[in-house]
């Protein structure tokens, strides 16, 4: 009888062993694959990375655009300036002789 239930045990114990054998190997699978999707994610981002424009040469630019806005509003502004001074000078100066 103790010959079985020994015999029995072993079978138990070498199943929990081979189950859990098994169940190393398949987490070592999937940290390998989670592995290889981390590396070409960072490979999908250093590639798009590259595309970014550096903030040096983007401040350089926005100041640039900011300069000609400025001298776009002075223009505007001096030629509204200029057509008030038109038209006050055709409404009270012309319009009075």
């Amino acid at each position: 009888m103790e010959d079985c239930s020994q015999a029995h045990l072993r079978e138990l114990l070498q199943t929990k062993i081979d189950s859990q054998e098994k169940a190393l190997t398949l987490q070592a699978k999937e940290y390998e694959r989670r592995l290889a999707d981390l590396n070409h994610e960072a490979q999908r981002l250093r590639t798009m990375q590259e595309t970014y424009v550096p903030r040096e040469v983007y401040e350089v630019h926005i100041k640039e655009i900011n300069q000609k806005i400025d001298l776009v509003q002075k223009m505007v502004f001096v030629g509204f300036g200029v057509i008030l001074a038109i038209e006050f000078y055709f409404k009270y100066l012309v319009s009075k002789s």
